[in-house]
Order: structure tokens, then sequence, then C-alpha cells
């Protein structure tokens, strides 16, 4: 059995899982061992996610973060609508657009599910769409990093940029396999 690995990552402009803004998703297909296959980015409008907003505090906290860290998604003619992101990212995950028969199992990582699973999820539902993981098939990167006893987050030049994140996500991963 072949199994496929994907990290995603998240920014947010809330930290309820139920109503945060979403402001950008990056998505990973790796495997360990086998290094990164595909990466996609989508930058996200939070006015086409009406049941979402975003929260004083974070934003707060990105006024304070490095000028660099908001600058994917902060430039409104980058954006997708949420709608296609979301639709986008599911058939990315496809096993046709892999083609017929490389992965078996899917196994969904995130440095913590129940911030990026639960946001994501539900912001699939409010579309009417349904997410492309199961909810068992999600594992935590920080529990790995516990397992390691590795407090240092490998280096990320461009940290709360999704897409990196994601990378030094998988190093982690990578060390622990």
């Amino acid at each position: 059995m072949t199994t496929q690995h994907f990290m995603l990552d998240i920014e947010t402009l809330g930290q309820d899982a139920r109503v945060a803004s979403v402001v950008s998703i990056a998505l990973i297909a790796f495997r360990p061992g086998g290094g990164i296959q595909r990466e996609s980015l989508w930058i996200l409008d939070p006015d086409d996610q009406p049941s979402r907003k975003a929260d004083f505090a974070t934003i707060q906290w990105w006024m304070k973060q490095l000028p660099e860290a908001a600058t994917h998604w902060v430039i409104p003619s980058h954006r997708t609508p949420t709608l296609q992101a979301l639709k986008e990212l599911s058939w990315g995950v496809n096993p046709v657009i892999y083609g017929p028969g490389t992965w078996d199992q899917a196994i969904w990582w995130g440095n913590s599910p129940n911030f990026d699973e639960t946001i994501m999820t539900g912001l699939y539902k409010e579309f009417s769409l349904t997410p492309p993981w199961k909810f068992r098939e999600w594992r935590d990167v920080r529990t790995i990093k516990e397992f390691l006893k590795d407090k240092s987050f490998p280096k990320n030049p461009n940290l709360h940029n999704p897409l990196e994140d994601c990378k030094a996500q998988i190093e982690l991963v990578e060390r622990f396999y």
C-alpha cells in the first residue's frame, strides 16, 4: 500500500476555529524520504467568507510581526475566491491527479490539526463541500516535535507564510521517519 502525505497550513485573522477568517492556505504533497512532490498556495479573500470574521487581538498580533509575514496575503490582486480555492485543493489531492493507483491511503499533517483541520472542515461545510480528508487521517507535527525532544523549529526565514511553514513542518516529519 502506498501512502500519500499532505502537509496543510493556514493563516487566519482570528483564533476561534468556528469563525476565524482564513487568509491563506498552503498544501504540500510529500512522502517521507521521497521529498516534496507538489506544492500549492492560495491567498483568499476574507470578504467572501460571510460567516467568518477577524478578531482584534489577532489583527494586533499580525501588526507586531515582521512586515514580510503578511506580504503573501495583503495584496488583493493575488487573491483566489474561497470556493475556488477549496475546490482546487480537493481536486489537487484526488488520486486521479497523480495517476491511477499511485496511492491508496492519505495522511494529513498539521502543526495543530485542532486548529487547521477544524477551521478548514468548517470552511468546507460553509461552502457545502466535503473536505478531501477523513478525521482519522490527521496527524500532529507538535507530537512529533515532542517525541524528538526537539524544541527548535527548523529554520524558517519567512514565518507565517503557510508554504514556508509547511516546508519547516515537513522537515520535522522527515526527522521523525
